[in-house]
Protein backbone atom coordinates (compact mmCIF):
# COMPACT_ATOMS: atom_id res chain seq x y z
CA UNK A 1 0.00 0.00 0.00
CA UNK A 2 1.18 3.58 -0.77
CA UNK A 3 -1.34 5.14 1.75
CA UNK A 4 1.26 6.50 4.52
CA UNK A 5 -1.66 6.99 6.81
CA UNK A 6 -2.46 3.22 6.52
CA UNK A 7 1.14 2.20 6.77
CA UNK A 8 1.78 3.69 9.96
CA UNK A 9 -1.64 2.85 11.27
CA UNK A 10 -0.85 -1.06 10.22
CA UNK A 11 2.80 -0.37 11.54
CA UNK A 12 1.60 0.36 15.60
CA UNK A 13 -1.51 -1.86 15.73
CA UNK A 14 -0.26 -5.14 17.01
CA UNK A 15 2.17 -2.80 19.37
CA UNK A 16 -0.93 -1.64 20.98
CA UNK A 17 -2.96 -4.51 20.88
CA UNK A 18 -0.29 -6.21 22.67
CA UNK A 19 0.53 -3.56 25.06
CA UNK A 20 -3.23 -2.89 26.02
CA UNK A 21 -3.88 -7.07 26.21
CA UNK A 22 -1.01 -7.01 28.55
CA UNK A 23 -2.27 -3.96 31.18
CA UNK A 24 -5.32 -5.94 31.01
CA UNK A 25 -4.21 -9.14 31.78
CA UNK A 26 -1.96 -7.71 34.43
CA UNK A 27 -5.66 -5.37 36.26
CA UNK A 28 -7.23 -9.22 36.14
CA UNK A 29 -4.54 -11.31 37.96
CA UNK A 30 -3.41 -8.38 39.90
CA UNK A 31 -6.28 -5.99 40.85
CA UNK A 32 -9.01 -8.27 40.13
CA UNK A 33 -10.60 -5.72 37.38
CA UNK A 34 -12.19 -6.31 34.41
CA UNK A 35 -12.89 -4.15 31.47
CA UNK A 36 -15.60 -3.94 28.84
CA UNK A 37 -13.67 -4.96 25.97
CA UNK A 38 -15.53 -2.74 23.83
CA UNK A 39 -13.27 -0.05 25.71
CA UNK A 40 -10.35 -1.88 25.23
CA UNK A 41 -11.14 -2.00 21.49
CA UNK A 42 -12.17 2.02 21.49
CA UNK A 43 -9.17 2.91 23.29
CA UNK A 44 -6.79 0.37 21.07
CA UNK A 45 -8.21 2.68 18.15
CA UNK A 46 -7.86 6.08 19.69
CA UNK A 47 -4.09 5.44 20.20
CA UNK A 48 -3.80 4.33 16.84
CA UNK A 49 -5.80 7.50 15.47
CA UNK A 50 -3.75 10.01 17.84
CA UNK A 51 -0.42 8.37 16.57
CA UNK A 52 -1.31 8.38 12.81
CA UNK A 53 -2.70 12.02 13.05
CA UNK A 54 0.38 13.28 15.08
CA UNK A 55 2.44 11.16 12.78
CA UNK A 56 1.65 11.70 8.72
CA UNK A 57 2.48 14.46 7.36
CA UNK A 58 2.66 13.57 3.42
CA UNK A 59 -0.58 13.54 1.36
CA UNK A 60 -0.98 10.82 -1.08
CA UNK A 61 -1.20 11.90 -5.32
CA UNK A 62 -3.64 9.82 -5.40
CA UNK A 63 -7.16 9.30 -3.85
CA UNK A 64 -7.11 5.90 -1.84
CA UNK A 65 -8.91 2.74 -3.41
CA UNK A 66 -11.43 1.54 -2.28
CA UNK A 67 -10.41 -1.16 -0.20
CA UNK A 68 -7.86 1.84 1.22
CA UNK A 69 -10.71 3.72 1.93
CA UNK A 70 -12.64 1.29 3.80
CA UNK A 71 -9.45 0.07 5.95
CA UNK A 72 -9.32 3.75 6.98
CA UNK A 73 -12.91 4.09 7.96
CA UNK A 74 -12.31 1.12 10.00
CA UNK A 75 -9.31 2.70 11.99
CA UNK A 76 -11.60 5.76 12.31
CA UNK A 77 -8.85 7.63 9.75
CA UNK A 78 -11.10 9.10 6.91
CA UNK A 79 -10.39 12.69 7.66
CA UNK A 80 -6.57 12.38 7.40
CA UNK A 81 -6.44 12.68 4.02
CA UNK A 82 -7.79 15.57 2.36
CA UNK A 83 -8.89 13.95 -0.93
CA UNK A 84 -11.49 11.19 1.42
CA UNK A 85 -13.25 14.32 1.72
CA UNK A 86 -13.05 15.80 -1.70
CA UNK A 87 -10.15 18.60 -0.34
CA UNK A 88 -7.40 19.78 -2.63
CA UNK A 89 -3.97 19.90 -0.73
CA UNK A 90 -3.20 23.30 -0.04
CA UNK A 91 0.21 25.16 1.58
CA UNK A 92 -2.17 26.66 4.66
CA UNK A 93 -3.65 24.20 7.03
CA UNK A 94 -6.91 26.22 7.86
CA UNK A 95 -8.31 23.47 10.75
CA UNK A 96 -7.09 24.74 14.47
CA UNK A 97 -5.35 21.47 16.84
CA UNK A 98 -6.35 21.57 19.83
CA UNK A 99 -4.56 19.56 22.95
CA UNK A 100 -6.95 17.13 24.10
CA UNK A 101 -6.47 15.35 27.84
CA UNK A 102 -5.70 11.62 28.04
CA UNK A 103 -7.93 9.44 28.68
CA UNK A 104 -9.18 8.42 32.31
CA UNK A 105 -6.79 6.88 34.59
CA UNK A 106 -4.11 8.52 31.87
CA UNK A 107 -0.81 10.91 31.85
CA UNK A 108 0.00 12.80 29.24
CA UNK A 109 3.28 13.83 28.59
CA UNK A 110 4.26 16.61 25.59
CA UNK A 111 7.80 17.29 24.89
CA UNK A 112 9.46 19.53 22.67
CA UNK A 113 12.95 20.73 21.65
CA UNK A 114 14.99 23.02 19.55
CA UNK A 115 18.57 23.83 18.26
CA UNK A 116 20.63 26.75 17.01
CA UNK A 117 22.74 25.02 14.37
CA UNK A 118 24.04 21.50 14.41
CA UNK A 119 26.63 21.51 16.62
CA UNK A 120 24.63 24.73 18.41
CA UNK A 121 22.80 25.89 21.31
CA UNK A 122 19.65 23.46 22.22
CA UNK A 123 16.68 23.02 24.64
CA UNK A 124 13.90 20.83 25.39
CA UNK A 125 11.19 20.86 28.12
CA UNK A 126 7.83 19.29 28.25
CA UNK A 127 4.96 19.01 30.41
CA UNK A 128 3.11 15.67 32.16
CA UNK A 129 -0.50 16.39 32.35
CA UNK A 130 -3.68 14.29 34.44
CA UNK A 131 -6.84 13.43 32.46
CA UNK A 132 -8.37 16.57 33.84
CA UNK A 133 -5.87 18.29 32.13
CA UNK A 134 -3.85 19.83 35.59
CA UNK A 135 -0.15 19.40 35.47
CA UNK A 136 1.70 17.01 37.66
CA UNK A 137 5.03 17.67 36.37
CA UNK A 138 6.91 20.56 34.00
CA UNK A 139 10.82 20.46 33.24
CA UNK A 140 13.32 22.26 30.79
CA UNK A 141 17.11 22.52 30.16
CA UNK A 142 19.47 24.29 27.63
Amino acid sequence: MENEALNRAWAVTPGFIIWNVWKERNKRIFKEEKANPQKLYDLILKQIRETVSTTVHNIPENPPSQMELRTLRLFGLQNIIPQVLGKKKTAKNTEKECWQPPSKNYLKFNIDGASKGNPGIAGFGGVLRNEEGRIILIFHNH
